[in-house]
């Protein structure tokens, strides 16, 4: 979830697909609440900030961090995705790497 979150916040496109992508961000946005608080609170204890928001770690550190969020990345939700026709995901300019990122926006066909 959290990847298909960067990869939505990055899309910006109009009409239903533009649609589907705010909605979608929204949702897992607000899925991703805890998750995000954790990792943030885990950044600053383990690891040191070089004053433009990134973070730097010692080998012990990177390990600490990550055996402590872990728990938090493995964690699964439901979360009821807004769904769009192929030609509706089609109709905008995502990239290639967009697309196959977000290709789980795209409804089955039902046929």
């Amino acid at each position: 979830m959290f990847d298909s979150l960067q990869v939505l916040t990055q899309a910006e496109e109009k009409g239903v697909l533009g649609y589907a992508i705010a909605r979608n961000r929204r949702k897992l946005a607000d899925e991703l609440k805890e998750y995000l608080a954790k990792r943030d609170e885990l950044l600053r204890e383990h690891g040191t900030d070089d004053g433009t928001g990134k973070f730097t770690f010692t080998l012990e550190a990177a390990q600490a961090f990550s055996a402590e969020l872990r728990p938090f990345a493995e964690m699964t939700a439901d979360v009821a995705v807004h769904q769009i026709t192929a030609d509706e995901f089609c109709s905008g300019g995502l990239t290639s790497s967009q697309m196959y990122a977000l290709e789980w926006m795209v409804k089955e066909d039902e046929t």
